[in-house]
């Protein structure tokens, strides 16, 4: 898709333009307000954590402050990310797609996502009005709770009206490609062509079924639970590989199964609960301080002073320069959480590194992806704080039960790059030892991260931050390093907030869906007759821990890695728990599993990543993850 504020690739008309080109702006105003407002809550959040240390006197009513504007904040960066068009969706069939194809399914994608978006918006409202009648404060501060709800509702009407932009456009532009002289146009593939038959007859059969009796649709619905839930998911991955929009398409088919179980009127009031419910928890601030970190991280310079660090502490050791990757790559993604932001940061600086150094592309290859994963599995990781989120599980907790395996992790790199080197000595040149001299100046330049990363983490395990606190130290930390290197240049200050807006905005999008999308599962009693048939099975509970890894193994292939959790965790944590294991110990495990799959041939994210920052042959860099 066209993003708006970017010139078209088809005529569109000059009306719609001007309009897209003014909708770009406002978004991107709207969110950068959000972002700013994010810095300000965690300098409160500072304050406070420094008051109750120091003079045992925190500022009254702060997770109720917290809660309701970090809802608005997060909100407001929802219209930006549609309008940029960074929504999570799969792409691996894009390439057997036509052009007609394509463009079709992108225009019903956003129709689901408008459709999606108008719902919550008028069922948020809905929600706002209950509490208005009902004239419900916060406990502490005494606020009235309606006005932010009123608030949130004018951001979601807001990123509403933005997408039906957004839809316009992408009909138009289907439009104009579909009416092509069939002479002109690409011949459409028959995979991707019977695709969007079948769905297009599916949908118009239900549809017309529940315009003609949709008691009796219900009624078959309600009596078929299981059925219903397996064509609901049959349905999702469908329209998944038919690269539609996750969070839309996941919401919409939430909504749609819930008001077959549940009739219009409640299935609505729930849904709308849910969703205020969810964004109005304190603990959602947690995700976008941690993602806002990581992007004035790296624009401080941080993954270059880690680097350099590692190299000269390594520099000895043969192969110093690819332990020094895997070094790089765990203590950069301590501060941003992200396996694919690992591998792009650290790539771009290990990468003509090594080469002019002369280690082999295979070696060099291999460490940058496989090093990337540790994004994820070094505390503080997004995917887990994503995973507490939707199983109400301790962020914390979780956080502590990935120092071992993130540990166990790098270790085992560190011996593979050993062996590899063993067996393959010209694929690592000896280097030469660093002086005390050269360590200490890189400790020096180091120190900012050091000291951030012994306050995030540290503070965290210590128990002198909460998690909140934890994340709001990491921002102004990193935020304050920025500022005094002179990083926060008016290009690089609008990039930050870009790169944090588009991220924050369609993770939030995901998480919005999967929650509809989990209350359709709920009401359906899917983990439930799920746990009643593995309990059933004559199997060890241990053994349908490993096929389930299996399966993750292979979803970590093609998608990443918090598509997997959002699409599965609603239906699997359940099952977990039911056959006695811990939902914390499921929750680094299943992280552990998914970032493999990041590097594994032929569909690893990581691995693409890698290919488009360093324009090698894809056979090259499955050499080099393969050990």
């Amino acid at each position: 898709m066209t993003a708006p504020g970017q010139p078209a690739d088809f005529d569109e008309p000059a009306w719609l333009a001007h309009a897209v080109r003014l909708s770009a702006e406002f978004s991107r105003w709207l969110a950068a307000g959000g972002v700013m407002g994010m810095i300000a809550i965690a300098c409160l959040t500072v304050v406070d954590a420094v008051m109750r240390w120091v003079a045992v006197s925190p500022i009254n009513g702060l997770n109720e402050i917290v809660s309701m504007l970090f809802a608005a904040m997060v909100v407001a960066c929802l219209p930006y990310a549609l309008c940029a068009g960074v929504q999570l969706s799969i792409d691996l069939l894009e390439g057997r797609m036509s052009e007609r194809v394509a463009a079709l399914l992108n225009a019903v994608g956003e129709l689901l996502n408008l459709a999606f978006f108008a719902f919550i918006t008028w069922h948020v409202a809905a929600y706002a009005a209950e509490l208005a009648e009902q004239g419900r404060i916060t406990v502490t501060l005494h606020w009235p709770v309606p006005p932010f709800m009123y608030a949130l509702t004018v951001l979601f009407g807001i990123a509403s009206m933005l997408q039906v932009l957004v839809t316009v456009r992408a009909v138009l532009k289907a439009w104009k490609i579909l009416a092509k002289p069939a002479e002109h146009a690409e011949r459409p593939d028959a995979t991707s062509f019977n695709m969007v038959v079948a769905g297009v007859v599916l949908l118009c059969t239900l549809g017309a079924y529940a315009a003609w009796d949709f008691d009796a649709l219900r009624g078959m619905v309600r009596d078929n639970p299981m059925l219903s839930a397996l064509t609901g998911l049959l349905l999702l991955w469908v329209l998944l590989l038919a690269k539609m929009p996750m969070g839309g398409v996941m919401g919409i088919i939430g909504v749609g199964g819930s008001i077959f179980f549940l009739d219009l009127a409640p299935a609505m009031s729930a849904l709308g609960t849910n969703v205020a419910g969810f964004l109005t928890n304190s603990e959602v601030s947690v995700l976008p301080l941690f993602l806002l970190m990581g992007s004035l991280a790296a624009v401080a310079g941080m993954a270059e002073d880690i680097y350099r660090l590692a190299h000269a502490m390594l520099s000895g050791m043969r192969g110093g320069l690819a332990l020094a990757t895997i070094g790089g790559c765990a203590g950069f993604g301590a501060v941003t959480g992200s396996s694919v932001a690992t591998v792009a940061t650290i790539g771009k600086v290990a990468l003509p590194e090594m080469k002019q150094r002369g280690y082999s592309p295979d070696l060099t290859l291999g460490c940058v992806a496989a090093g990337g994963t540790l994004g994820q599995l070094v505390p503080p990781s997004t995917a887990i704080i994503v995973y507490a989120l939707l199983t109400e599980q301790s962020v914390g907790q979780l956080f502590v039960g990935e120092i071992v395996p993130a540990l166990i992790a790098v270790i085992l790199y560190f011996i593979t790059i050993n062996l590899f080197t063993r067996v393959k000595p010209g694929s690592a040149p000896a280097t030469q030892r660093s002086t005390r001299l050269q360590v200490l100046a890189a400790a020096r330049r180091a120190f900012g991260v050091t000291v951030l990363f012994l306050l995030v983490i540290g503070g965290l395990y210590s128990g002198m931050f909460t998690a909140t606190e934890s994340a709001s130290v990491g921002v102004v930390g990193a935020f304050a390093f920025a500022l005094l290197r002179g990083k926060l240049k008016p290009g690089s200050f609008w990039q930050v907030m870009a790169e944090a807006t588009s991220t924050i905005g369609m993770i939030y999008i995901l998480i919005i869906g999967a929650i509809t999308f989990s209350f359709f599962i709920g009401a359906t009693a899917l983990p439930e007759k799920m746990s009643a048939w593995a309990s059933g099975l004559q199997i060890q509970p241990l053994a349908l821990i490993a096929v389930i890894l299996v399966i993750y193994l292979v979803l970590g292939c093609v998608m990443d890695s918090f598509g997997v959790m959002i699409i599965t965790t609603p239906i699997i944590a359940p099952l977990v728990a039911q056959i006695g294991y811990d939902l914390v110990w499921w929750g680094v495990v299943m992280v552990v599993v998914v970032e493999t799959g990041m590097i594994t041939p032929p569909f690893g994210l990581n691995i693409f990543m890698l290919k488009s920052i360093s324009n090698v042959p894809l056979a090259t860099i499955y050499r080099g993850v393969l050990p």
